[in-house]
């Protein structure tokens, strides 16, 4: 586990572990404790990134959540999902607590689509997205 810094952004804090160790409910577990506002939690597909959401409400985590990534809305299970940076900007500026969701690849993580270019390049969706998620702190 790597401990959190202070900054005069807020702290951040990095868990890692193998599979099966835990980081979900340390996550939920930190942030209840501390009574974080808005939380970021990256997660590599969206599967777990809703089984994440359903284990952070079963922890307890109150306030709006959403996801970032391409699934739908039927098949979010009532986590609203989206990729457009106005979309999460509006879902998330106004709530007090907010748990945001992403894939790794919906926030350009070392991913490259050759349809859309490499990750992170102007006006690419992913480097919308991310600076969305800056707006957010």
């Amino acid at each position: 586990m790597v401990a959190g810094a202070g900054s005069p952004e807020g702290l951040r804090t990095q868990v890692i572990a193998a599979t099966g160790f835990g980081k979900t409910l340390i996550g939920v577990e930190a942030a209840n404790r501390l009574s974080a506002r808005r939380v970021p939690v990256l997660v590599p597909t969206p599967d777990l990134m809703l089984r994440s959401a359903a284990a952070w409400r079963a922890g307890g985590r109150q306030g709006a959540m959403t996801g970032v990534c391409s699934l739908r809305a039927a098949d979010g299970q009532g986590l609203p999902c989206t990729t457009d940076p106005d979309d999460l900007i509006a879902w998330t500026e106004g709530p007090e607590t907010v748990t945001v969701f992403a894939t790794y690849a919906s926030v350009g993580m070392g991913t490259r689509d050759p349809a859309l270019g490499p990750a992170g390049a102007e006006g690419h969706a992913s480097t919308r997205v991310h600076a969305a998620r800056h707006r957010l702190r």
